[in-house]
């Protein structure tokens, strides 16, 4: 599964297009940190997904003041990972 994991090659090629993993909630309760909220394209997590819309809405999480805020930054968060 690593080598695998690494490599962008289509399946067919080696490469991949699913794999599970998990998180503990700690690992996950911050977008700013959490691995699978990324949409950095080659600086983000394996699968390397590239949503600049993505990377907009949590820097403007980490900004953010105010908890009703973040709040609805985290919704939109959501709702893109629904989407892809």
């Amino acid at each position: 599964m690593l080598v695998a994991r690494g490599s962008k090659e289509p399946p067919d090629k080696g490469g991949w297009n699913l794999f599970h993993t998990w998180w503990q909630a700690g690992d996950v309760v911050n977008p700013a940190v959490h691995f699978g909220v990324a949409g950095g394209g080659q600086r983000a997590y394996f699968g390397w997904p590239d949503i600049p819309q993505l990377e907009r809405l949590v820097a403007e999480w980490v900004r953010a003041s105010d908890q009703s805020q973040r709040k609805q930054l985290a919704e939109q968060v959501l709702s893109i990972g629904v989407q892809n």
